[in-house]
């Protein structure tokens, strides 16, 4: 009868300490499914070709000073959730992409990646912002139109490492998001696993 009662306690203890990881849980998914306007940009990129293209948004990241670039982070529209696919957007003639990035005074769209069917890269260097997107605002979104695949700038070769090398997927921020949402139920399986251990051993 001791040793229940300790076990049923232990139970209890760890399922009271573990009560923070809810509160990092439900923080952590009220900011993914309810998003924070003045840190959103949208922007709208059109094919007018007449050949299938792959778009592959490229950001910039100004941090102390250095420079860095990487696949840009893109998010659907409702839920606030990371795209699954975030390079080579497939892109018939005449079809339009419609996408939302993160945004703040470090972290900016720098280029758009693009490259047809028999693999040859060109870019689109952005120089107009994408258009914030905040709530209420009817502001429509920064449009960047491809008239021409052959009359894009090359490549710089820094960028096509970048590109090949990278996951096509995004597989690190889903795991992040499933890894953080997913510690909040800790608490609740100790509570459960208490539960059904007390109830079993009162038969």
């Amino acid at each position: 009868m001791r040793q229940r009662r300790i076990v049923r306690w232990i139970i209890f203890v760890a399922a009271v300490l573990t009560l923070p990881l809810c509160c990092l849980s439900a923080v952590t998914t009220t900011i993914t499914l309810v998003p924070i306007p003045m840190f959103r940009a949208h922007f709208v990129v059109s094919n007018q070709t007449g050949e299938t293209l792959y778009l592959t948004p490229i950001g910039q990241t100004n941090y102390k000073q250095e420079q860095k670039q990487d696949i840009l982070d893109q998010y659907y529209r409702s839920p606030n959730l990371p795209v699954w696919q975030r390079l080579d957007l497939r892109m018939e003639p005449g079809d339009t992409r419609y996408i939302i990035q993160m945004f703040d005074e470090d972290y900016t769209l720098d280029s758009l990646v693009v490259r047809n069917e028999q693999h040859d890269y060109r870019q689109l260097v952005i120089e107009e912002p994408p258009a914030l997107l905040v709530a209420g605002d009817s502001s429509p979104p920064t449009t960047y139109t491809i008239n021409s695949f052959s009359r894009l700038p090359e490549i710089e070769p820094d960028l096509l490492a970048l590109v090949n090398t990278a996951a096509r997927y995004n597989y690190r921020r889903w795991i992040e998001l499933a890894s953080l949402m997913g510690v909040g139920l800790i608490p609740l399986g100790l509570g459960l696993g208490g539960f059904f251990y007390t109830r079993q051993q009162l038969h």
